[in-house]
């Protein structure tokens, strides 16, 4: 836990001290837009399906979702993603390694 915290936190230091025109677009990115307010509103035109998909309806001001998006919360959301996108990886490697194991076309095929 600590090792990630420490990731997390590091790249949320690099990403705060990126130039202006650098963006990257992966999950990180969008939590930090959005504890920042800078996330568009979902009837103002989407520029990319990253930012339509991550709008955030929130009550109240920039202060209010930086209030919500301490680093700690920060930190939880990444860890559920990581935690969630390793399944599935997991799930087809394990059934990879079974078809390879025990069926011959399939390793003839890989071949």
């Amino acid at each position: 836990m600590d090792f990630f915290s420490k990731i997390v936190k590091q790249n949320m230091g690099l990403r705060n001290d990126m130039a202006v025109g650098e963006k990257r677009n992966d999950f990180l990115q969008l939590i930090l837009e959005t504890r920042a307010g800078q996330l568009k509103d979902a009837v103002v035109e989407r520029t990319d399906d990253y930012e339509g998909d991550a709008v955030l309806s929130l009550s109240g001001n920039r202060k209010d979702s930086a209030a919500i998006l301490d680093d700690t919360t920060v930190i939880a959301n990444c860890m559920l993603f990581f935690a969630a996108g390793a399944e599935p990886v997991e799930t087809i490697l394990t059934f990879a390694g079974k078809l390879t194991r025990f069926d011959q076309t399939f390793n003839i095929r890989i071949i």
